[in-house]
């Protein structure tokens, strides 16, 4: 019996693509008693479980993965199910635990058939050193130190104190699509991998409210086309640190790149910014209002991404 490390995830033995293999009982007597002969015709099928595995070799690019000071050293993966995203929406799902990046995961819970991409989040803290914001079988993508042990919901957590762990890199693939095969293990692919960027002389810190969408989608397409289903116009990012700038009515369907702040940073310090996501009623309609809150340290010579919540209506 297979036993899952999690309801939604499961790191699987490294086994070939293939649907089945067939071998005779009496081959596997044969070689576990060291029979010399063998009678029994009846055939064990193993059958492959459907899965989409994520393999550090398809993402790792340029970046190292070491045991030494600022290397790669575990990674956390999410899927988003992109199938037939103009008519149903696209949604995140549970991601994975904090994976050391010399170990692979597989993903049970993909459908075969539908489609998903991978992101990729690259920390340079080990996996034991990092626990997923809300308790190991929350699935969530954002992480906490894991000494002292957090307790409660992720949002108790952070307002106790404790300060989520930011990524050093981040990759989408590309929004390369994958689609798992019935019984079989395919495995993901990622055509826009980490990159080990230029040392920087200053600290900088991105931010990006798509990252709190969750369950919730744009109402246009990047292109100005409708998006049915979509519900949310506009984003509003606040920063609380009153010498950063904010950033009011960017348009979700166009928004393609983090916003990138690079100056009035003090490394070490922890900057929290206020999301708002809106229809494009004016006032908007409470039913299409959310709000989240992004925090993140600054560190020097890194970029770092802020880690957001998801949304959620006020």
């Amino acid at each position: 019996m297979i036993r899952r490390a999690r309801p939604s995830f499961l790191s699987l033995p490294r086994l070939a693509s293939a649907r089945s293999l067939s071998l005779p009982a009496g081959l596997l007597l044969l070689v576990a008693a060291g029979c010399s002969a063998a009678t029994d015709t009846t055939t064990t099928t193993y059958t492959f479980p459907t899965s989409l595995t994520v393999k550090p070799s398809t993402f790792l690019g340029s970046v190292a993965c070491s045991n030494l000071p600022g290397a790669l050293k575990s990674y956390v993966a999410t899927l988003k199910d992109v199938t037939s995203t103009k008519q149903d929406g696209s949604f995140t799902l549970p991601s994975s635990p904090p994976t050391p990046c010399s170990q692979q995961v597989a993903f049970r819970y993909a459908q075969a058939g539908r489609e998903y991409t991978v992101a990729i989040d690259g920390y340079d803290v080990p996996a034991d050193e990092l626990t997923p914001c809300g308790g190991e079988a929350s699935g969530s993508r954002y992480m906490l130190p894991s000494s002292p042990t957090p307790s409660g919901d992720c949002a108790a957590a952070i307002t106790a104190g404790f300060v989520p762990v930011t990524p050093r890199w981040a990759t989408g693939c590309g929004n390369l699509s994958s689609k798992p095969v019935e019984d079989a293990v395919v495995i993901a692919g990622c055509d826009s991998p980490l990159e080990e960027s230029s040392p920087l002389t200053t600290a900088q810190i991105t931010v990006d409210p798509r990252l709190s969408l969750g369950m919730l989608s744009c109402s246009s397409e990047a292109d100005g086309a409708p998006h049915p289903g979509g519900t949310i116009a506009f984003f509003d990012i606040k920063a609380d640190d009153a010498d950063l700038n904010n950033y009011l009515g960017l348009s979700c369907g166009t928004f393609t790149a983090p916003k990138l702040y690079a100056t009035n940073l003090v490394p070490g310090t922890t900057y929290t910014f206020q999301l708002t996501a809106r229809d494009g009623a004016n006032p908007p309609t409470p039913a299409n209002k959310y709000t989240a809150t992004c925090s993140v340290q600054a560190r020097a010579g890194l970029t770092v991404p802020a880690i957001c919540e998801p949304f959620t209506q006020p």
